[in-house]
């Protein structure tokens, strides 16, 4: 089975937000149903509403810190997109993906690169797990603009 890194919340934050708040573990990843995507992710971003929002928009402890990705499709049981085809979706900071496709935009990387598809590019952080640090400094407030993570 196919295992991959995730960022997760392990605690709500209640006053200033740490890193024990999140863990970078690594996950099983399910292999795709009927209408649904692999994607193997290259970039995350980190996007400001995410600051202002205490309770980390969604997710509850256990979960993977949401947010826009890109990536690569590496397995697909939907017709409609091929394995090989960049896509951009929302189910994480995470490697690897399962996503019905439905719930994804393929992009097209010959016009602009995969991660412009994510916003502006204010700062980029290398590999995922700088991406607590990032975010955490995001969410006190120390960095400006979207926040892109390069996994690869």
């Amino acid at each position: 089975m196919l295992t991959g890194r995730a960022i997760l919340l392990t605690s709500r934050p209640v006053g200033e937000v740490g890193p024990e708040h999140f863990a970078l573990v690594r996950v099983r990843v399910a292999a795709p149903r009927p209408g649904q995507l692999l994607v193997r992710n290259t970039w995350m971003s980190l996007e400001p509403y995410l600051r202002h929002d205490p309770g980390l928009a969604s997710p509850h402890p256990g979960e993977v810190i949401p947010g826009e990705a890109v990536g690569e499709v590496i397995d697909s049981l939907a017709a409609a997109v091929p394995v090989h085809a960049p896509v951009a979706h929302f189910a994480g900071w995470r490697e690897y993906a399962v996503v019905n496709a439905a719930d994804t935009s393929v992009i097209d990387t010959t016009l602009s690169p995969a991660e412009t598809y994510l916003g502006s590019q204010d700062q980029i952080i290398q590999g995922l797990d700088r991406a607590p640090t990032a975010l955490i400094a995001a969410l006190r407030g120390r960095l400006a603009g979207t926040v892109l993570v390069r996994l690869s």
